[in-house]
């Protein structure tokens, strides 16, 4: 389970690492939480050496290894004026992803004589006439084994039961800096935050960098810069309709948008590797200004679509058990509807994802697929890739 929560911690406890962790573990503890609890700073000052949200993670030796988060956890931070979407590993990653895939080709390791220790398995005992242990003897039955095995072990008293052994609990506190593990921009920005471990979403936590505290700021050029973003040109509609990727009334496929804001996913629950993987959805999103192909002023873009109005941003975030990643996807999604009373348009996709790139190649094992759009996580899905004998 994640969660995003309020460590209880002021914006200089997150920017001078002084929270107190000690008080979080004893509250987890005491709520017997077990997963990731993600925070972080309300306001970050522009010049902050570091930008960072916190996640306290709590598990025991049951639910799963301490260290799989800081192997497959995904840090996605989205724009919330401009839509841009930044998404990568939530920790440094110390070893090639390539060695984490199934298939790949490792290289053998060296083989150092001298250190060699032998395994106390391969043991050979030499046993003759009534010499050595007695069961070793060649004479025992499968059941005599057995009760010699029992033996070993004393009997519980009547009515007694074996106790359970103790779960071991860890508690790790991680401290994440988004603009160096992200390669965020050093402007003014508001981001939503959100930790991506395999099907578990933790967040958003919402922050806003903008100048220190005391720094003029000037109510005339932050207006001139919101109108220069709304200016700016909607994306150009990818991947590209054709063959691999339909969107509107030629998406038939997909499912029907929803009737409130949001967005819906369809994948096959199983597939053989190397074959098509399609992602299929549908959304009601909010359309910006800035993302209308059409302007007040009269200008109108070409975006790759005829007749679009519109183009709505969507991002794909693949991840796995075994190969992490996170693999992304971005799509730029051409919307034909216009919007209704609340701003909001419909749109439907389908898309060929193993024709691009970054997933032309999908190793087999079971995969979580997040849907982040309009600065919100809107939709999960899971299915899993299988070799061809194994289906």
């Amino acid at each position: 389970m994640l969660t995003q929560g309020c460590l209880g911690w002021s914006d200089r406890d997150f920017l001078q690492g002084a929270g107190d962790v000690e008080e979080v573990r004893e509250a987890l503890e005491a709520a017997d939480f077990v997963g990731v609890v993600l925070d972080g700073p309300r306001e970050v000052p522009l010049d902050a050496e570091a930008w960072p949200v916190v996640a306290c993670e709590r598990c025991t030796e049951s639910s799963g290894p301490a260290a799989e988060i800081e192997r497959l956890g995904a840090l996605v931070a989205l724009d919330e004026d401009d839509g841009r979407a930044w998404i990568d590993h939530a920790f440094e990653v110390r070893v090639p992803d390539t060695s984490l895939r199934p298939d790949a080709a490792r290289p053998a390791p060296e083989e150092d004589e001298e250190d060699e220790v032998e395994d106390p398995d391969d043991e050979v005992f030499e046993v003759s006439g009534d010499e050595g242990p007695e069961w070793l003897s060649d004479d025992l039955s499968p059941e005599e084994l057995d009760a010699l095995v029992a033996a070993e072990e004393p009997p519980l008293p009547p009515g007694a039961t074996e106790e359970p052994v103790a779960d071991l609990v860890y508690f790790l506190p991680h401290r994440l800096d988004l603009a160096a593990r992200l390669g965020l921009p050093r402007r003014p920005a508001r981001y939503a935050v959100y930790l991506v471990f395999l099907d578990q979403v933790a967040g958003p936590v919402r922050l806003r960098v903008g100048p220190p505290p005391g720094a003029y700021r000037d109510p005339e050029v932050e207006a001139f810069l919101a109108r220069r973003r709304e200016e700016l040109p909607p994306p150009v509609v990818a991947p590209a309709p054709g063959e691999g990727a339909r969107y509107g009334a030629d998406a038939d496929s997909a499912p029907q948008p929803p009737s409130d804001e949001g967005l819906v996913l369809a994948v096959e629950p199983r597939l053989r590797r190397g074959e098509p993987l399609w992602v299929r959805g549908a959304f009601r999103l909010p359309l910006p200004p800035q993302r209308r192909t059409l302007r007040a002023d009269g200008k109108a873009f070409d975006v790759g679509a005829a007749g679009a109005l519109g183009v709505v941003s969507v991002d794909l975030v693949f991840t796995g058990p075994v190969y992490g990643g996170p693999m992304r996807l971005r799509l730029e999604v051409p919307v034909f509807e216009e919007p209704d009373a609340a701003g909001r348009c419909a749109g439907r996709f389908a898309v060929e994802a193993t024709r691009t790139g970054a997933l032309h190649d999908v190793p087999a094992q079971p995969y979580s697929l997040h849907a982040f759009a309009a600065a919100r996580h809107r939709a999960s899905a899971r299915f899993e890739v299988v070799e061809d004998e194994a289906r």
